[in-house]
């Protein structure tokens, strides 16, 4: 099990693009994470994020620099109601978006009906 998802700023649903939503905080700030045994975290910056495309929500993990100035980008994500790479029932998409491998399949099954009727 992992604290983080590991896709840096990338919806572990859909794909989509995963932007903030509220502002940065320290760990010790949200809920979600004081309520976890892991107390390192409770200093490192973090936000609110949720996916462009789905709507999954997220807490987006703050970049530093190798000097350590933050620089205000989302380096990784976690599920946000767990704060884990395990989601639970709160972190579901907010709609349903179909994977590029379902759309290239709809794609190539209407192409393959098109050619038997002859269009």
């Amino acid at each position: 099990m992992s604290r983080n998802l590991c896709n840096g700023n990338i919806c572990d649903r859909c794909s989509g693009n995963v932007h903030r939503t509220g502002e940065w905080k320290n760990g010790a700030d949200f809920e979600e994470i004081r309520r976890t045994p892991y107390k390192e975290y409770l200093h490192q910056r973090f936000c609110y994020a949720r996916c462009c495309r789905c709507g999954t929500p997220y807490l987006g993990w703050g970049e530093y620099q190798a000097g350590g100035d933050f620089t205000g980008e989302i380096i990784d994500l976690s599920f946000r109601s767990t704060f884990d790479d395990e989601s639970y029932e709160d972190d579901q998409p907010m709609a349903t978006i179909p994977t590029l491998n379902e759309e290239i399949e709809a794609a190539i099954a209407f192409e393959s009906e098109a050619q038997e009727k002859g269009q």
